[in-house]
């Protein structure tokens, strides 16, 4: 393997968040990053006070977790937005939340099912 992936390999782990478990470290991690950190805009910690950050896209998302080989925190998360065949219809939060030039950009062209979208990727202060 390459020179970078080991140095990767040797300090982190990616975690695929597959129990119910990993899942709260992944709300916990967004919580942390969006919420106390303030890095974006607009997480209100009172939106959330179990302290988990979530929205209707987790239930139909593959979720997964960075840890820290070290100490074994996990210091970051990110999500896969799948299509949601019990909600054909629904928007992928990109297509909610940003203006698209006509010209360029036709969801005519595209087939939901098979698309996806990258959302709350975050890394946790201390790593960035």
């Amino acid at each position: 393997m390459n020179e970078l992936y080991n140095s990767f390999q040797k300090y982190f782990e990616i975690v695929i968040a597959d129990t119910d478990e990993l899942r709260q470290d992944v709300y916990k991690v967004r919580y942390k990053v969006l919420c106390v950190e303030e890095r974006i805009p607009g997480f209100d910690p009172s939106f959330y006070p179990d302290g988990l950050e979530k929205d209707d896209y987790d239930s139909h998302s593959i979720h997964a977790l960075l840890r820290f080989r070290s100490s074994g925190d996990f210091i970051g998360t990110v999500r896969l937005i799948l299509f949601n065949p019990s909600q054909p219809e629904k928007l992928f939060p990109v297509e909610q939340n940003t203006q698209f030039n006509a010209e360029f950009y036709n969801t005519g062209n595209f087939q939901r099912q098979h698309t996806a979208e990258v959302s709350r990727f975050v890394v946790v202060n201390r790593f960035n």
